[in-house]
């Protein structure tokens, strides 16, 4: 049975070689964190440890995509709707845009499946 410590100590092993793969190219980005790594390397350390990189790699793409929503409700009025698929669904979407695009960026794969999911209308607030 893993301990709490031992969750803690994997979760932040894999942040540490996600910054590390991210940080050698952040002089000149526009965009940074987990979306920069390469769908290769995601697998890679994806195999290593599961629940922790998907935990880091989804909450990026969440990330990204509520931010594209914000950007696309000021822009259009409209968004996508980040509820009509199941997060394991889209987490099963990201793996296997990763899994037939290796050399493509993880930020892409993220960008795929925000244009995948419904539009919708954002309620008044």
């Amino acid at each position: 049975m893993t301990t709490r410590l031992e969750k803690w100590i994997s979760f932040t092993v894999v942040a540490l070689m996600i910054v590390t793969a991210c940080s050698a190219r952040a002089d000149t980005l526009l965009f940074a964190g987990a979306g920069i790594t390469s769908c290769a390397t995601f697998a890679e350390q994806y195999r290593s440890s599961p629940q922790v990189v998907e935990l880091v790699y989804f909450a990026w793409a969440q990330g990204f995509m509520a931010g594209m929503n914000a950007t696309d409700v000021k822009a259009t009025g409209r968004a996508r709707d980040l509820s009509s698929m199941t997060t394991n669904e889209q987490k099963d979407y990201l793996r296997s845009y990763c899994d037939a695009h290796p050399l493509s960026e993880y930020m892409y794969a993220a960008w795929d499946l925000y244009m995948k999911l419904k539009v919708a209308k954002p309620s008044p607030g």
